[in-house]
């Protein structure tokens, strides 16, 4: 491999350039300032340029000998894609061609020469049309996915472009409902279409799809408790019915009270098709529908936001952050980050207590 190494002081501080031969015999640079301007930072220098030599000759080793040599990230991505098909939920493939649409101006670079600058241009400007945040980061971490199998699967890569990228964040902050805002919301329901779907979320923290998915059998009245094995979801055919959990955790038995399982089964005079609870066919209609009708009647959140509300009721009145994880179908860590603030209400309310006995 031909290259030289240069240094030279820019912007007040030690720059390093690297000019090398591509595998085309093309003449490249790469290059880094920053090092201080002096003996140490010039030295730094010269130890950054050689682990960066070392990365541009692995590559260029990669790229000559690999059989992916010369692919693009669209003819990568393309393949990819369809691999996913076989494998994947239809929710999964649907999220991951809405994030390659979104980083569609790779297509036709090759898949080897993507840096970190070309995925940071793009995200910057997804910022600056005004994307949330949060959705950015979210399409950043599927691009990552493909990226990693590009390295650890298929070896046609050799550094991951999409770590250090750098995104602002923005906490989007989850509401839990107050007990006299879940008294309110299910008077202003109780005899209309949409009452029993609220009361059983609110009231057992299950997800909108365990919940349209719930048949009467699995509701055992007499022990109160409901078995959560299966969702309503659409399928990879574009059609609804019964499907897989999120997770594994998902699979678990939810403890209700006799007066809640009571309230749910005055209700079971309607059944519908599949021995359903609810006989709705289009999920992502419905949720329309109901976040809709939520705002409609003064409640500025949606069907998810019961699901939290449950959790922070469970959590507040001092349910261990185990048993709280297996009954919302969580990982402990998960609950323990996304609940971490009622930990410290419950811890300021001990402190108030230790204050009055001591």
């Amino acid at each position: 491999m031909q290259y030289n190494i240069t240094y030279r002081e820019k912007d007040g501080g030690w720059q390093y350039i690297i000019s090398y031969k591509d595998s085309n015999g093309k003449w490249k640079q790469k290059s880094k300032q920053g090092f201080p301007l002096n003996r140490k930072g010039k030295q730094e220098a010269k130890d950054a340029a050689l682990v960066a030599l070392d990365e541009i000759k692995n590559n260029l080793e990669l790229r000559t000998s690999n059989e992916f040599g010369g692919i693009t990230f669209g003819e990568f991505s393309k393949a990819y894609l369809e691999h996913s098909k076989l494998y994947n939920e239809l929710k999964t493939i649907q999220s991951t061609q809405t994030t390659l649409r979104k980083f569609s101006s790779l297509n036709d670079k090759e898949l080897s020469t993507i840096t970190t600058m070309d995925i940071q241009r793009i995200v910057d400007d997804m910022i600056k049309d005004g994307l949330n945040p949060n959705t950015v980061k979210y399409y950043l971490k599927k691009l990552t996915i493909i990226f990693n199998s590009a390295k650890n699967k298929y070896n046609i890569i050799n550094t991951i472009p999409t770590h250090n990228i750098k995104i602002k964040s923005k906490e989007v902050e989850k509401r839990a409902l107050t007990e006299e805002e879940i008294e309110k919301l299910l008077m202003i329901f109780k005899d209309r279409k949409y009452y029993l779907l609220i009361y059983i979320a609110v009231n057992t923290g299950m997800r909108l799809g365990e919940i349209l998915g719930l048949t009467w059998k699995d509701i055992d009245f007499n022990r109160c408790i409901i078995k959560v094995n299966k969702q309503w979801k659409k399928l990879k055919d574009g059609k609804y019915n019964f499907g897989e959990l999120k997770t594994k955790n998902s699979h678990r038995v939810i403890p209700i009270s006799k007066s809640i399982a009571d309230e749910i089964a005055s209700h079971k005079n309607v059944i519908g098709m599949d021995n359903r609870v609810f006989d709705i066919v289009s999920k992502d209609n419905f949720i329309v529908a109901l976040n809709t009708e939520l705002k409609k009647n003064g409640f500025d959140i949606t069907i998810h936001e019961l699901r939290h509300t449950y959790a922070t009721k469970l959590v507040a009145n001092g349910l261990d952050f185990k048993t709280v994880a297996n009954i919302l179908g969580h990982t402990v860590q998960q609950t323990i980050k996304t609940y971490s603030h009622v930990n410290s209400d419950m811890f300021t309310k001990a402190q108030n207590l230790i204050e009055k006995i001591f």
